[in-house]
């Protein structure tokens, strides 16, 4: 898949745009975006990967947490929507 498609898709679930605009407002660990995002561990995983492929979310690891925030990518494209 292109790096164009691979953002598309990304875009296109729901979920995702959830997960999307909660970082929007704060960075965040996985246990609070599974909480916002309403789906199990395996499902958030899923989606992050998704996010971290089309270069929407990175994550940085600080000892025992991983922390995801948007890209610049992720702030344009949710301005656009």
């Amino acid at each position: 898949m292109s790096r164009d498609a691979e953002y598309h898709h990304a875009l296109s679930d729901p979920t995702r745009q959830r997960i999307l605009w909660a970082l929007s407002m704060s960075d965040l660990c996985p246990c609070l975006l599974k909480r916002i995002a309403r789906v199990s561990d395996s499902k958030l995983s899923y989606h992050l990967a998704v996010l971290e492929r089309s270069g929407l979310v990175r994550v940085r690891r600080t000892r025992n947490w991983r922390i995801y925030s948007i890209t610049p990518s992720a702030e344009e494209a949710l301005e656009v929507h």
